[in-house]
């Protein structure tokens, strides 16, 4: 036992000099990417039931009018709005116009305006909308 005590010491002092400690790193979740990446970003309300076939036409018409890489969905998170919590999906465009043709194409798309939202304030409207 102790001729294994220095022969443990050596080893740890001579092999701390070059350990690098492997961490697993996590990446970034593409929708913090996509946040950051993308200048124009979209709220769209997803009413109780669902969007159903417009949630099918707006991927098609995204992948037929700006291509992959030119646009990011995700889910948008939930808001209050002043009658519930209302869901939403986010859309990120690289251009304001394909965001504008987008909700022209598809009408039934409704925007989810985070400003009619009961917990909303800003200078310009102290005591909101009302």
């Amino acid at each position: 036992m102790a001729g294994f005590l220095p022969a443990r010491t050596t080893l740890l002092s001579t092999s701390c000099s070059s350990y690098v400690p492997s961490m697993s790193r996590r990446s970034k979740p593409q929708p913090k990417i996509d946040d950051a990446a993308f200048p124009v970003r979209v709220f769209l309300r997803v009413p109780g039931e669902g969007l159903g076939r417009d949630l099918d036409a707006l991927h098609r018409w995204l992948a037929d009018n700006l291509g992959h890489g030119e646009y990011a969905v995700h889910a948008g998170g939930t808001h209050p709005t002043a009658h519930r919590l209302e869901d939403r999906l986010v859309v990120y465009t690289r251009d304001p116009d394909a965001a504008t043709a987008l909700l022209k194409a598809i009408p039934t798309l409704e925007l989810s305006d985070g400003t009619e939202s009961v917990t909303y304030t800003s200078p310009a409207l102290p005591f909101g909308w009302k």
